[in-house]
């Protein structure tokens, strides 16, 4: 399984690529040897992201390293179905099978099935979408600045 055989297989998929990174380089050149490049969109840096929530059916986010993720958060709100790394800042929000599936980042073949699964099922990707909506009203504004402010207050005690 590769990216090529997922978009011979499902013809109406297309991948966005949105943002920065040191691979970028090199999924631009894999993007433009393939034969499905016209079904592969870069977006470079975004600087807003609401606008491209609603185009996508499935958000990936196969990060390497990262912190507590806005845009995984954003995502959940925007009732995205998620397909994340098994970092740990992702399994802050992200619980396999629950608000989205985990995938090993070193594991290419893992990650085909279960993008393939998440493409294939409707149902799961509905179930994985609500929920991870959810889920992120763990993470409003509201939420975290209470939060916060009660940590502040147990440091002055």
């Amino acid at each position: 399984l590769n990216a090529d055989t997922i978009l011979e297989k499902f013809p109406a998929v297309k991948i966005l690529l949105a943002g920065e990174g040191k691979l970028l380089e090199e999924c631009r050149q894999m993007a433009e040897r393939s034969i499905y490049k016209d079904r592969i969109i870069f977006t470079d840096e975004v600087s807003d992201p609401e606008k491209y929530y609603p185009l996508l059916d499935i958000y990936v986010f196969p990060s390497l390293w990262e912190g507590l993720s806005i845009s995984l958060i954003e995502a959940m709100a925007s009732s995205k179905c998620i397909l994340t790394s098994g970092i740990p800042a992702n399994k802050e929000l992200i619980k396999d099978n629950h608000n989205g599936l985990i995938f090993n980042v070193f594991s290419k073949h893992e990650y085909l099935l279960k993008l393939e699964e998440l493409i294939t099922d409707k149902k799961l990707r509905l179930k994985l979408s609500q929920q991870a909506e959810k889920d992120s009203l763990k993470y409003s504004e509201n939420e975290m600045t209470e939060k916060i402010q009660n940590e502040y207050l147990k440091l002055m005690q």
